[in-house]
């Protein structure tokens, strides 16, 4: 992994890069030492009257009544009435307009009202989704500001914080909510959440019509070879086809990827699939065979949170319990026939029973479970269920059973995965589940039973495709 550049500390200065200042000194002092809630009320006061009546640059923010936050996206001056008009839009995306004399309204930052929100004690959540979703991103460089406003915060206000500057769905906006709820779920210890957010790491939401290399930041993926051949994962798919990855760094950022279709349900665009030719029709992407969704209830950006959240928010303690604890498993079920069939979260090491097609062969369950005990445990992995895999598949596992994401069967074994924190209280090591608790503190993001299964009309990622309108009424009188 190259070298991660040092970040320069941001000034106290500037609360946000676009921030407009007044011209009068003094005013000009006050607002540099923004930092608590008092100076940004004696500022708003100060300047109201002539800010409102000067011209707003797009993107600027202005806050109104009730926690109500609008993003300027067009200003224009009124020569007959002598100021400025500004044209907004409020985070339900709908435009209105400001003049320069409404005195309820005043520039303001994401810094500000986040601050505000705090110091009034409204909801985080509420404030966060009101904010247009590149302002908060931006505070991913304002260090010194969140060491400042951690202290002040729940662990839970923290996170879904965290998870707002993460995020980042502009090319899905309508599946930025339900990314937040599921990562923000992961992101209960604060030490590891600050980590994240300084590296920095932003999670991509890729649309369901996209490759995900179509995308800047995994264009890098078309020629890695860092698996079975440029393009390619270790076991040989394209990575144009794959729908979500954990770690992708470019320059001192890390990138995650995770799907629009697998956050509000449903498949993904068959076209991902098709093959795709450069502009002088060289195939630069083999079709692939188009495929569906996972199983309901099954998150696969739980899944790849999980992966960058080892790598990157995890100290190197936390590592080292993670891979002590999938060596003991591997060693528990190696050796015999019968520990090969042990369980692991996601079911069974391998199948106890034959594939159908070594049944065709001829093969039966004993010959089977002989052979495999045969294979070097390189040789065996291709039949081994994912979790087994390596220490990074066993935790990304771990942290969906836990969280109740880790509904639907192993691809490999074609077994049940198991879920809940249940199962993994009663299975693994008491260290895990500690790392585990401190990580996400009891939460789950499904609703799910003692036994792991979801609740009739709970809460879930990945949820079912909505049921299709009952077909219209013929027209009276017949054809």
């Amino acid at each position: 992994m190259p070298a991660r550049a040092t970040q320069a500390e941001p000034k106290p200065a500037s609360p946000e890069p676009e921030e407009q200042r007044p011209a009068n000194g003094t005013v000009t002092a006050l607002q540099q030492t923004i930092g608590n809630r008092a100076v940004g009320s004696l500022l708003r006061r100060r300047v109201l009257a002539r800010d409102l009546q000067s011209k707003g640059r797009k993107g600027q923010l202005i806050s109104g009544e009730k926690g109500a936050v609008y993003e300027i996206i067009r200003s224009d001056f009124s020569k007959p009435l002598k100021e400025w008009k500004h044209t907004v839009r409020g985070s339900d995306g709908k435009t209105t307009t400001i003049w320069g004399e409404d005195k309820g309204y005043a520039f303001s930052s994401a810094t500000q009202i986040i601050e505000g929100a705090i110091a009034d004690k409204r909801a985080i959540k509420t404030t966060v989704d009101s904010l247009p979703e590149g302002h908060v991103n931006k505070l991913a460089g304002f260090h010194a500001w969140l060491d400042k406003v951690e202290p002040q915060m729940s662990s839970v206000q923290f996170a879904y914080l965290a998870a707002g500057i993460m995020v980042n769905s502009r090319h899905a906006p309508a599946a930025r909510k339900e990314a937040l709820r599921l990562i923000s779920a992961e992101l209960g210890d604060k030490e590891v959440a600050m980590r994240m957010i300084k590296k920095p790491v932003i999670v991509v939401v890729v649309p369901r019509d996209k490759q995900m290399t179509e995308l800047t930041e995994f264009a890098s993926l078309k020629t890695s070879d860092s698996g079975a051949g440029p393009g390619k994962t270790f076991d040989g798919r394209e990575w144009a086809h794959v729908r979500g990855v954990g770690n992708v760094t470019v320059g001192s950022n890390v990138y995650a990827a995770v799907t629009e279709e697998n956050l509000l349900g449903g498949d993904p665009d068959p076209k991902v699939f098709a093959e795709k030719k450069d502009s002088t029709g060289a195939v630069v992407t083999p079709a692939g065979t188009a495929q569906g969704g996972y199983t309901v209830g099954y998150s696969t950006t739980t899944h790849e949170f999980a992966h960058v959240l080892h790598r990157n928010g995890l100290s190197e303690d936390d590592k080292k319990v993670i891979a002590k604890a999938y060596a003991t498993r591997r060693t528990a079920t190696s050796g015999s026939v019968s520990k090969l069939t042990k369980k692991w979260v996601d079911g069974p090491r391998v199948s106890p029973t034959a594939p159908k097609n070594w049944k065709d062969a001829g093969w039966t369950d004993a010959k089977w479970l002989k052979h495999l005990k045969g294979l070097s445990d390189a040789q065996r992995k291709p039949f081994e269920c994912y979790s087994a895999q390596n220490d990074a598949e066993y935790f990304a596992q771990l942290s969906n059973a836990y969280l109740g994401t880790n509904l639907g069967n192993d691809p490999t074994t074609g077994k049940p995965r198991n879920n809940g924190r249940e199962w993994i209280k009663a299975n693994e090591p008491k260290e895990i589940v500690a790392l585990l608790d401190r990580l996400y503190k009891h939460r789950t993001v499904n609703d799910i039973t003692k036994g792991g299964k979801l609740t009739k009309g709970g809460k879930c990622a990945n949820p079912p495709k909505p049921v299709p309108p009952p077909p219209a009424a013929p027209p009276p009188g017949g054809p």
